[in-house]
Parts: structure tokens; C-alpha cells; sequence
């Protein structure tokens, strides 16, 4: 992939600082994004932009400026064809991250970037072998009911099928709940005639209840130097997401992540993350220990809110 030149250098966009560290964040999740869009071209498999990577393809052409996350949703179908010729297309260092590929509790994949870190705000264990690589996060769409009293049931079922899950200690016992959930959402999608779509791991929140239709037809918009897919009428998905979304709001990433680091490999920070409630300047000298060219790594905290380009 050809990365436009100077695109690493320091930038203002909306007002905002955009560090070198946040571009080379973003050089590796483009990297990622567009092995996504080959392999979905490759299979005829629909995507679409979501959360604030349609936002920001709608209104900034690329990422929205404070933000440094890619949101991809696809329909149930497409999404487990996805899943099922991934782990074959996807090749070193990156990484075709669910449930069945990796020591994960989350409903949805990711494809990662083995070479990077995304160090989450617990830190990372010596003895965790997930992968906590640079990521972007691949969203399965399933029918919900639209009887409110049978809606309910299903978040319910959810919740106690993820309960389950967490609990799940021995290989065995995981893979036996893996299949229960598999076999409730295919039961779930199957011959659905409601009207409307959960998105981010079958979530309640009504922010992330869409609408069937507007996933009929669907558009290219830019997004830095590509074209990703997104709905036609990402002018309905955007307001039920985010109501009045042409106004900016500064914010950050929602991700529970404390340090994004696309020059270095996850492994590089076992049991080098403080607390969760450190105190911005130890998080200062545990990059210091990490790398030496203080011009390298970029660290968030979600917790203290600032942002560093060391």
C-alpha cells in the first residue's frame, strides 16, 4: 500500500494537533483496512463503515481527527464468511482475532497488527498470550426482535451466554459455550422478518439499534488516501448514533486503551503498565523504559485525558 508522502508529519485538522504518533496509528490501521476491503472484494462480501469511521469518511474524508479507531460492520452472513476465510487470507504480522482464534470475550473480531501495541488500561499480564496489537474492530449486524418484551429476552440470553464465557476456564468448557452462542445467534438470524439490526456484539444501547433498510444499498466515500463501503443512507445511521452529528464534539476514542504504539510489538509491555489510576508522569516514564527515541511512541490515557508525543 502507498502511503501518501509526508503523511507522518505533524498536522492541524479542525483545529486539533494530529502527532506523528496518531499518524503512524493510523498508517497501520489504513494497512489493515485495506487488506479487509481485498479480501471482502476477493469473496463478494459486503462491509460498511460504522461509528466514527463513517463519521469521519462523511465528514472529515478520513479519520476524524481525535479519534484513532476503525469501526467495519457486516451483515450475520457476510460476517461469518468473513470469519471463515480470514484466518487463511490474513498472514504475519497480522492477526484474524475472535473467539475462535483467540483467548477473547467479546462477540466481535478485530484484525490486528502483531508488530504494535494497544496496551488496555489493566495492563498486560506476562502470562496473557492474547494479542494486544494495534487493531481495527469488525462488527457482526443480527435481527433483534421488535416485540419489546422478546428484545429484552434476547439481551438477556446474551448476557448470561457471555457470563458464561468468562467463567469458561478449561479449552473444553470454552469451546462447548463457544458453540451455544453460535447456535443461539444462527437461530436468532434465522428467517427473521423484524425490521431492525443490533450492532457492536448484540448490544442494547439504543444508539446502536439500525434500521434493516438502510443497509440495502451502499456507496463508496474517501477515507484518508482509500474508498471503504459504507450505507447509502448513512444520513439515518449517523443521527441514531449520534444525533446532531455535523457539529464537532472533541472527544477520544472510546477504546479502554492506555498506550498506542505502532512501532513497537504488545510483548514489549507485559507487566511494564502501571495501575489503571497511575498518575500521568508514571505513565511518562514507563514509555521512557519501553523506547528510547522519545519521538517514537504516542500514549492515551483514557482515564487522565491527555495526549503525548514524547
Amino acid at each position: 500500500m502507498e502511503i501518501p508522502k509526508n503523511f507522518e508529519r505533524k498536522e492541524i485538522r479542525c483545529g486539533w494537533t494530529v502527532w506523528p504518533s496518531t499518524k503512524r496509528t493510523w498508517i497501520v490501521e489504513m494497512e489493515m483496512l485495506a487488506e479487509l476491503d481485498r479480501i471482502c472484494k476477493k469473496y463478494d462480501i459486503k462491509y460498511f463503515a460504522e461509528g466514527g469511521t463513517l463519521l469521519g469518511a462523511v465528514r472529515h474524508g478520513g479519520f476524524i481527527p481525535w479519534d484513532d479507531d476503525v469501526d467495519i460492520a457486516m451483515l450475520r452472513e457476510d460476517y461469518d464468511k468473513f470469519c471463515k476465510v480470514a484466518p487463511d487470507e490474513i498472514s504475519a504480522p497480522l492477526f484474524f482475532q475472535d473467539c475462535h482464534t483467540d483467548n477473547i470475550k467479546f462477540l466481535f473480531s478485530r484484525i490486528r497488527n502483531s508488530n504494535t501495541a494497544a496496551v488496555p488500561i489493566k495492563g498486560i499480564s506476562y502470562y496473557d498470550n492474547t494479542n494486544h496489537g494495534i487493531f481495527i474492530d469488525i462488527f457482526p449486524l443480527d435481527s433483534i426482535p421488535d416485540d419489546e418484551t422478546e428484545r429484552e429476552k434476547v439481551y438477556d440470553d446474551i448476557k448470561g451466554l457471555k457470563t458464561k464465557l468468562r467463567a469458561a476456564k478449561e479449552e473444553m468448557e470454552r469451546s462447548a459455550v463457544l458453540s451455544e452462542i453460535d447456535k443461539y445467534i444462527a437461530n436468532l438470524n434465522s428467517g427473521s422478518t423484524s425490521k431492525d439490526y443490533t450492532i457492536y456484539g448484540l448490544s442494547k444501547q439504543t444508539q446502536f439499534i439500525r434500521p434493516k433498510s438502510i443497509y440495502e444499498k451502499s456507496i463508496e466515500l474517501p477515507f484518508e488516501w482509500l474508498k471503504i463501503s459504507a450505507m447509502e443512507d448513512y444520513e439515518t445511521a449517523l443521527s441514531k448514533h449520534y444525533g446532531d452529528w455535523h457539529n464537532y464534539v472533541i472527544g477520544s476514542s472510546q477504546h479502554m486503551i492506555r498506550v498506542m504504539d505502532a512501532t513497537h510489538p504488545y510483548t514489549d509491555y507485559k507487566d511494564k503498565v502501571p495501575p489503571k489510576k497511575a498518575e500521568a508522569k508514571t505513565i511518562y516514564r514507563l514509555i521512557l523504559t519501553v523506547c528510547i527515541d522519545t519521538h517514537i511512541v504516542g500514549c492515551r490515557s483514557t482515564f487522565c485525558g491527555f495526549q503525548y508525543c514524547l
